[in-house]
């Protein structure tokens, strides 16, 4: 389902057809649901994680990565440093019961996004 379909359904149930209100209220709901998703960054565009937890050119962990493929994996950033000949990804795997990680080059990611902290409101 669509979010515009979303919308509708939801407008619908609540019996607002056409009072005048129904697109400002519309345009409400599908802002609220833009409002509450995280952010995809394209790498081909340069849009790299900036920071992390240990400091602005360091690590960036705890992140969702995108595959050229569409495959979505969790995994964590490393920018190239003295460590790093170039900038990475290290995606986490699992398979066949093994779990690890597997570097990849800047080039086999196309998104990331931050993984959505969970708090209580």
């Amino acid at each position: 389902m669509t979010d515009k379909e979303m919308a509708e359904e939801w407008l619908d149930k609540r019996y607002l057809k056409d009072m005048g209100i129904r697109k400002p209220c519309k345009e409400a709901y599908l802002a609220g649901l833009k409002a509450d998703r995280p952010k995809w960054h394209k790498v081909a565009d340069g849009d790299l994680p900036k920071g992390g937890e240990y400091g602005e050119n360091n690590i960036h962990r705890n992140i969702y990565i995108k595959d050229r493929y569409g495959n979505l994996y969790t995994g964590n950033y490393f920018p190239k440093d003295k460590t790093h000949a170039e900038d990475c990804f290290a995606v986490e795997v699992l398979e066949w019961g093994f779990q690890g990680s597997q570097f990849c080059k800047k080039a086999q990611i196309s998104e990331w996004c931050e993984i959505p902290q969970y708090t209580e409101e």
